[in-house]
């Protein structure tokens, strides 16, 4: 794997694409009934809005197209062979739920309003080590939905 950069700087545009799709994400979830969780307080609007702007981030890093979807859950890559997972801290977790895919690598993008930044990718197969990285629904903050935890110094880096 060839990364180009770690790191991609917003212009007003990118910001107002990512804007308007996270939140065309939010409303195609309300639409079909998303269910917030008891632990949520948010409306998704921010977690959608960050997830567009890592995938479209990790887009220009790795050099590949990027056709947001919209509507549904793409169960089959953010990007060719790629699940991208967005991270609001330097040091959160890459975050890999049971029921995605093996085969493909994810990647874990910091981003904030002005840039993004590469923090690592783990192979799915990989990242679902139960002994390692398992983590149950309430045993630490956030951690709403049984899934696993890869701490970012697991991660493999460019």
């Amino acid at each position: 794997m060839k990364i180009y950069t770690k790191k991609v700087f917003f212009s007003e545009a990118d910001l107002n694409r990512c804007g308007m799709i996270g939140v065309a994400r939010n409303a195609a979830g309300w639409a079909r009934g998303m269910n917030l969780g008891k632990e949520r307080e948010d409306y998704g609007f921010e977690t959608h809005i960050n997830g567009a702007l890592a995938e479209y981030a990790a887009s220009v890093i790795l050099r590949l197209p990027w056709c947001p979807v919209i509507g549904k859950l793409d169960k089959g890559g953010d990007l060719p062979g790629w699940g991208i997972k967005s991270a609001t801290r330097m040091n959160d977790h890459l975050i890999v739920q049971k029921d995605e895919l093996d085969t493909l690598q994810y990647g874990l993008v910091y981003v904030n309003p002005h840039f993004a930044m590469w923090l690592g990718w783990m192979h799915g197969a990989e990242a679902k080590n139960e002994d390692l990285y398992w983590t149950w629904a309430g045993s630490r903050p956030g951690c709403t939905k049984s899934s696993f935890w890869i701490p970012t110094t697991d991660l493999v880096r460019p």
